[in-house]
């Protein structure tokens, strides 16, 4: 429970942007990037390396944060979690929005065109 709990505080610093939260609980997840956040049987929280890239964006470590979007991304895909897919392609945009260089803006919009069209299979709001 640890992991995922962990995971969830990682998710509440990066919407709040908190920095400082950031910090902390990315050195507790990254031990533990490339794994699955599980929450007893009937929850799954899905890749570490989501919350992982969550704090990197708060923190404005931009490659990290790629790169662990691109690994949630690929874990997600691999396990059929369709509503995570979408979930993490929104944040991925939502990252490069924020950065802001060249190019992101463009592909920002491509990854929310992808999440819409998982909406309807994702049963996102």
């Amino acid at each position: 429970l640890w992991l995922a709990n962990v995971g969830l505080l990682a998710q509440v610093a990066a919407a709040l942007d908190h920095p400082g939260h950031a910090a902390d609980l990315h050195a507790r997840l990254s031990p533990y990037a490339g794994r699955i956040a599980v929450q007893g049987v009937p929850m799954w929280n899905g890749a570490v390396d989501r919350y992982l890239a969550l704090t990197s964006t708060t923190l404005a470590r931009w490659d990290e944060a790629e790169t662990r979007f691109v690994a949630a991304l690929r874990l997600h895909e691999a396990w059929g979690a369709v509503p995570f897919v979408a979930l993490t392609l929104r944040e991925h945009a939502a990252m490069l929005r924020r950065r802001g260089a060249p190019g992101d803006r463009r592909r920002a919009s491509q990854l929310t065109v992808q999440a819409d069209a998982l909406a309807p299979t994702a049963r996102l709001a």
